[in-house]
């Protein structure tokens, strides 16, 4: 008798805990986050193949010759970029607990594709015809 009173002390606040913890991260969870591209690097290997350059490699002694070519040369029209999405909001800022699903509906006119890496992933590619600073 006194096993069964203290396992329903103990399962019955356990239940309710559970309970009030899966009710508050499903409302965090649904809340709609708004982001914006962080932590953009330029994506030499892609870039030289978007514009069929792949072969110029050898030219350059270092990364940083090749890359400052890139930015530099007024014949490059296709430049990639791999991002990891930020948000805006307090809540969960930089977790990757949830998944994300971006609306790519209202692009700048200079941004061409957005691929993400993977379903739900925060981190992606953009193909841009313009260098990207910020």
């Amino acid at each position: 008798m006194k096993t069964k009173s203290l396992f329903f002390k103990i399962y019955i606040p356990f239940v309710i805990i559970i309970t009030i913890i899966i009710i508050i991260l499903s409302t965090l969870g649904n809340q709609i986050r708004i982001g914006y591209l962080d932590k953009i690097k330029l994506n030499i290997n892609e870039t030289l193949q978007l514009n069929n350059l792949e072969s110029i490699v050898s030219n350059f002694k270092n990364e940083y010759e090749l890359k400052n070519y890139l930015l530099n040369n007024i014949n490059i029209t296709n430049y990639s970029y791999a991002f990891k999405m930020g948000y805006y909001g307090n809540v969960f800022r930089h977790s990757d607990i949830f998944e994300v699903y971006p609306d790519l509906n209202n692009l700048p006119e200079f941004i061409k594709k957005i691929k993400m890496l993977e379903i739900g992933s925060p981190f992606g590619n953009v193909i841009s015809d313009k260098i990207i600073d910020n």
